[in-house]
């Protein structure tokens, strides 16, 4: 089955493709850091090979559904003069969420670490800025780390067309020459240099779409086998992690766009219309709900088998609810306004 092209930004299958990858992104977060005793059920093992496979591939796969949609609007390649209010639109869409959600988890989890357990609490309040915006390795939000590197990619694609006169198979080799850079843990730099050339990799997919989709449709699924075997390889021969991302993540994303374009879950499409959402709120209510049965249980052994789903659901309808409540609150603010 074919993609659906509502409009020149709107792909269904991209919507799929984003709803795959933000339940793949609330997996991984089930477990944050320290995963509970495993009790001999083998539950709580097979959740963390799971985990350290997802993490291979799901963030370039993300960065590459960016670049697509960043060619796709056009926005990629903002004329140099226009790129100032490029980048404060991106401000606004992208940092500030940043800013505000990185600020409420560090005075939540200080807060909440003196009545519950809470997941890699900052010493202090200052301590807990420095990490947030410069020493980001230990940021107390590491989670919302896309945020802030896709602000920066946003930003940097279009001068680096412009750099390059516009030939964006150069960018992308400059990007993968990055790719193998180690950029120091500060401003989330080496981030964006193990991610831009997957933003790019979708940025030379979305304007070869033609030919790039018509490849899809007839390779995939040997791409999806081929896909599954490298993930596998990874996960038992200790391949070097970077490494272990540029293969996995580049496999990834033939074989996965491949598989939204022939697969037709509505709750795909549901879930990438929520993304946003689900991505800014997902780690804090799967913490908030993890604190409070800790506070009565544990969640090792057998009973990591009931826990572990009811967090996956906890964060993806959680964050759905608290935006549907935030818009409604909204709409009525507006009403009240003009009446």
């Amino acid at each position: 089955m074919g993609a659906v092209l509502v409009d020149n930004r709107f792909r269904i299958d991209i919507e799929r493709a984003k709803g795959l990858a933000i339940f793949l992104v609330v997996l991984g977060h089930v477990v944050a850091r320290t995963p509970p005793d495993d009790g001999g059920y083998q539950l709580v093992d097979a959740y963390m090979a799971l985990k350290r496979a997802i993490y291979f591939f799901h963030m370039p796969f993300f960065m590459y559904l960016s670049g697509y949609v960043a060619f796709l609007s056009g926005a990629a390649r903002t004329p140099l003069a226009a790129v100032p209010d490029l980048a404060r639109k991106r401000f606004v869409r992208l940092l500030l969420p940043f800013f505000a959600m990185g600020l409420l988890v560090l005075v939540a989890k200080l807060l909440a670490a003196q009545v519950v357990a809470v997941d890699n609490v900052p010493g202090s309040f200052l301590g807990g800025l420095r990490d947030l915006f410069w020493t980001t390795a230990n940021s107390p939000a590491l989670f919302i780390w896309y945020l802030a590197v896709l602000f920066m990619l946003s930003v940097l694609t279009p001068l680096g067309l412009w750099l390059v006169r516009g030939q964006a198979l150069v960018l992308t080799a400059v990007a993968l020459a990055l790719f193998f850079v180690p950029l120091p843990e500060r401003l989330f730099l080496d981030r964006l240099a193990v991610f831009w050339v997957f933003f790019l990799l979708g940025g030379l997919a979305a304007e070869t779409r033609g030919r790039w989709e018509a490849l899809l449709d007839r390779y995939y699924i040997p791409v999806l086998g081929l896909f599954l075997l490298a993930v596998g390889v990874c996960l038992n021969m200790n391949v070097p992690s970077r490494m272990a991302l540029l293969i996995c993540g580049a496999l990834s994303i033939p074989a996965l766009h491949g598989l939204v374009r022939h697969t037709a879950l509505p709750i795909l499409a549901t879930l990438g219309a929520w993304s946003f959402a689900i991505y800014l709120f997902n780690v804090p209510a799967i913490g908030l709900a993890k604190a409070l049965l800790l506070k009565v249980t544990d969640w090792g052994g057998w009973k990591f088998g009931v826990v572990a789903p009811t967090l996956l659901m906890v964060g993806l309808l959680v964050p759905v609810a608290i935006w549907f409540v935030w818009n409604r609150f909204q709409y009525l603010r507006r009403s009240r306004a003009t009446n």
